[in-house]
């Protein structure tokens, strides 16, 4: 029965009108878990699933992460970034019960999307110098560096 209604189904599900593409843009966690919790029945049906996210993720990613004007502010590009991935994160706990085929595929987006900026890491480096700068609490430049 499991493989009638789930295994064989999977894909048009995922791919109808008000498949997972339209729970991803609007953000229904909510049926994401529901969709999920039925999938998971059959580790081979939830790929469809992450066939959708994956795309989702690298298109907000790329919008957002190869954008020109965020570029230019590091603390911003950065902050921005780490808020991303923190909401990914809480999608990831609520709707897919922090799968591990669900979070390498979000690793993998991430990866791609931070890669096609050389700015990427320099960025991240002076968030964290930032933040361990201001860390100190008014300590000297000379105090920081030691």
């Amino acid at each position: 029965m499991v493989e009638t209604l789930i295994s064989k189904n999977a894909e048009a599900v995922c791919d109808k009108d008000t498949g997972c593409d339209m729970m991803f843009r609007d953000k229904k966690l909510d049926e994401l878990e529901n969709l999920f919790r039925h999938f998971k029945r059959d580790p081979h049906a939830y790929k469809h699933i992450i066939n959708k996210m994956s795309p989702y993720l690298l298109e907000i990613g790329e919008k957002k992460f190869c954008d020109e004007a965020l570029l230019k502010d590091a603390i911003l590009f950065t902050q921005n970034l780490l808020d991303f991935k923190l909401w990914t994160d809480e999608m990831l706990h609520y709707a897919f019960d922090n799968n591990s085929a669900f979070q390498a595929a979000r690793d993998q987006c991430f990866m791609t999307f931070m890669n096609k900026s050389l700015l990427t890491p320099k960025h991240l480096a002076t968030f964290t110098d930032k933040l361990l700068r201001t860390g100190l609490n008014g300590a000297s430049e000379d105090e920081a560096d030691k």
